[in-house]
């Protein structure tokens, strides 16, 4: 393929990525965390696929403009956060996410890609946008923020993204990484309810010491004008870490159960 030609089929593949992320992830827009700041985003695995499918380049910024696009839909005008934040968030994101599937791809490394972009691009995007906003950097909204959008993407993230990227190498074969549709999918059954599992517990466990000892994570909320509503900021957090890691811990036995029983039918 000439150089003309791969570098018009990247700039359409950004464009595609960046349109159907924006109408994704606008669809969810108006569905927010509990403390009315950051939006649930499942769309999430639209351009975890693109990066899955080719390269992590072109879901950084597919997904970084589907993202300020979205968001400067939903305000009405370039949405200034989202370009200070979510922009460079989703830039780490799918870089640490290249740093595990660039060089080998397998399912192994998308777990475990998945389970590092999120954690690192969320907290790029927390810190930034609770500082750009708020003006200072809120530690326990902070590390609120992360955790809201790393639980409610991870599912979506890790059970869709690979059967919906193997449909799309079979039928574009030549165009994407070989080892996506030539790898089983199996490889990911073990892995992913670790990840969800793992995921979950660590959730739980923090929920549990929140609700045990809240005098020592309100300190986290005791800046500013958190400070009036600390104990409240606090309560809201801890129940967002227990019902989520709750969450996580029953889609991982889900999951382990579902594809058990397909290998046995078969």
């Amino acid at each position: 393929m000439s150089f003309t030609k791969r570098r018009t089929l990247r700039i359409s593949l950004i464009v595609a990525c960046a349109v159907l992320y924006a109408a994704g992830a606008y669809a969810t827009s108006y569905i927010e965390s509990p403390w009315g700041m950051g939006q649930f985003r499942p769309a999430i695995l639209i351009p975890l696929t693109f990066a899955t499918l080719f390269d992590w380049g072109t879901a950084a910024i597919g997904g970084a403009l589907g993202t300020l696009l979205a968001d400067s839909i939903k305000h009405g005008q370039l949405y200034i956060p989202s370009l200070v934040a979510a922009v460079p968030g989703h830039i780490v994101a799918f870089f640490v996410f290249g740093l595990f599937t660039s060089k080998k791809f397998s399912w192994h490394n998308f777990v475990k890609g998945t389970l590092a972009s999120l954690l690192f691009g969320n907290f790029v995007t927390a810190f930034l946008y609770v500082w750009f906003v708020l003006g200072t950097p809120y530690v326990g909204l902070i590390i609120g923020l992360t955790a809201w959008w790393y639980v409610t993407m991870l599912p979506f993230a890790l059970l869709f993204t690979p059967p919906i990227a193997k449909v799309v190498a079979s039928a574009t074969k030549g165009y994407v990484r070989e080892e996506v549709y030539s790898s089983s999918l199996s490889e990911t059954r073990v892995s992913t309810f670790l990840a969800l599992f793992s995921s979950g517990l660590i959730f739980l466990i923090v929920g549990v010491f929140m609700f045990l000892y809240p005098n020592s994570f309100s300190n986290l909320f005791s800046i500013g004008k958190f400070n009036l509503v600390k104990d409240l900021a606090t309560q809201v957090t801890t129940w967002m870490f227990v019902a989520s890691g709750s969450l996580l811990l029953i889609i991982s036995l889900a999951v382990l159960s579902f594809t058990r029983n397909r290998k046995v039918q078969k």
